[in-house]
């Protein structure tokens, strides 16, 4: 397959899908789909797109091991993936807050909702900690909240 041809495709399967993080293995899949005679390697893939000025190439952590280090560097499917998404996708720092945000408010909603049960039920020790981990949610919560907007936080 000649790589102008895999930057056409790439790019367009990364601006139209719903999930701007893509894995690597899920964008080669795709890139393969149509003709499947010509397959590229999966890290020739990722170090094309590694050098690419459109594309960001985000690389798993490290596993702590030497066997999980090397699994990963001989292409092995068994360790994670890394995962690709356009430059022009890349969520700014508010929009990340916020969307940090919203799932704290439905986590607390969530455990909100255990809690009332756990006290219908009269378990007390659930109940105890449904208060602890909602209290966590909170300042978590109000954290965010003051990163997001400094002024009204004390100076």
């Amino acid at each position: 397959m000649q790589l102008e041809l895999i930057e056409e495709k790439a790019l367009n399967y990364l601006g139209q899908v719903s999930n701007p993080l893509v894995r690597i293995d899920v964008l080669l899949a795709h890139l393969t789909d149509a003709d499947s005679s010509e397959m590229i390697p999966l890290s020739d893939l990722e170090e094309f797109l590694a050098h690419h000025e459109l594309i960001r190439v985000i690389k798993p952590l490290p596993q702590g091991s030497d066997a999980a280090s090397e699994k990963l560097a001989s292409g092995d499917d068994a360790g994670p993936h890394s995962y690709v998404i356009l430059d022009t996708r890349v969520p700014t720092e508010q929009q990340t807050s916020a969307m940090m945000l919203d799932q704290l408010n439905n986590l607390h909603e969530a455990l909100s909702v255990a809690q009332a049960q756990a006290r219908d039920n009269a378990d007390y020790q659930r109940l105890s900690a449904m208060d602890d981990a909602l209290r966590r949610v909170d300042g978590l919560r109000q954290k965010l909240t003051d990163s997001i907007n400094p002024s009204g936080a004390a100076s």
